[in-house]
């Protein structure tokens, strides 16, 4: 087998339309290993970005509150904060 692979790859007339077929077999077998070994969650995760940098700090416990009633599970805090 080995050796007819060798002999596709060097000597066939379609040596590239072979080989660019093994590569993207190689690379779906690549690719459904490592999402079968994927994490996988046990629920969906929804989430939001929340700027706390403009709103009043005195919101802060509504705000959380209204994420809490709307199932949100995940919050994103500081993506537009630079620091120097």
């Amino acid at each position: 087998m080995f050796t007819l692979l060798i002999y596709l790859l060097r000597k066939h007339k379609h040596r590239i339309w072979i080989s660019s077929l093994l590569l993207a077999l190689l690379f779906w077998i690549s690719l459904t290993q490592a999402l079968a070994e994927a994490p996988r969650m046990n629920t969906v995760l929804y989430g939001a970005s929340y700027y706390h940098e403009y709103m009043p700090y005195d919101r802060l416990e509504k705000d959380v509150e209204l994420m809490q009633k709307a199932g949100i599970t995940v919050v994103r805090l500081g993506e537009s904060t630079c620091t120097n």
